[in-house]
């Protein structure tokens, strides 16, 4: 959603290492390898917390394993996965049989990612704008409809490391909850109870450090014109929201 929301063009002395798809846990190993090997430290670091940022679909299916395994050392291997064995044969097997994850990587690149983002998501039926939704809860969130899939453990525990090395290196963290559509927020409200989606347990963790969550998930929920889908945003949209984002950034960074 970084890659997708924000045009760090438009905003001074930012740059993206944010990549489609990428999950907290790789995020941290990108930033790892990036300190440990002195590219320049920022000041701030802005990471998502969406609400499938630490579901267990988002981290569990991961793509382009071949370059993010290549940043992880053996050692650290058995962490990726609850399962110890399979976190070992998935690295092992990446490492030296890539062809699956190449397969997937030549598969995908077909895909015109601009050609996406022209589309407007209100030029679908309201019916399509559900079915879209729901796809995307059940499916990709909540895999097959089950709650305890909401939220990873292991994705969390990726959290707390993720503030722990920014803390050891003096970087502020700040997270954003990217805008989603009126759409997704009903499916939500539906399938998931809403009083576990107000109290997510990644927003506790980071509550209790003290770090600042800019939240915009509401914020364009009567404008579906400015989504390609139920939660991303076309390129009008991330015109608009990069603006936004901009001027909060700015307020926040004055006192922060």
């Amino acid at each position: 959603h970084v890659a997708r929301s924000i045009d760090v063009s438009q905003i001074d002395s930012i740059y993206s290492l944010a990549y489609f798809g990428e999950n907290n846990m790789m995020n941290y190993y990108k930033l790892k390898y990036c300190l440990s090997n002195n590219f320049e430290k920022p000041r701030y670091i802005i990471l998502p917390c969406d609400i499938m940022t630490y579901s267990t679909g988002f981290n569990k299916f991961l793509t382009n394993k071949y370059f993010y395994y290549s940043l992880i050392p053996f050692s650290e291997a058995s962490c990726l996965n609850e399962n110890r064995l399979f976190s070992y044969y998935d690295y092992l097997k990446t490492k030296f049989i890539p062809y699956t994850d190449w397969r997937y990587a030549l598969n995908r690149m077909d895909i015109d990612r601009l050609k996406k983002s022209n589309n407007k998501f209100s030029d679908k039926s309201i019916k399509e704008q559900e079915i879209d939704a729901r796809k995307f809860i059940q499916d990709e969130i909540l895999i097959c409809g089950d709650k305890n899939n909401l939220y990873d453990k292991n994705s969390l525990n990726y959290l707390q490391k993720t503030i722990r090395l920014c803390t050891d290196n003096n970087i502020k963290l700040v997270f954003v909850k990217f805008p989603l559509t009126h759409s997704i927020l009903n499916e939500i409200k539906f399938y998931v109870d809403s009083t576990y989606i107000l109290k997510r347990p990644s927003d506790k963790i980071i509550n209790q450090q003290e770090i600042p969550i800019l939240n915009f998930e509401s914020l364009f929920i009567n404008h579906n014109e400015l989504f390609f889908d139920s939660h991303h945003l076309n390129l009008n949209g991330r015109m608009k929201f990069t603006e936004i984002f901009k001027h909060k950034l700015d307020s926040l960074i004055k006192i922060y």
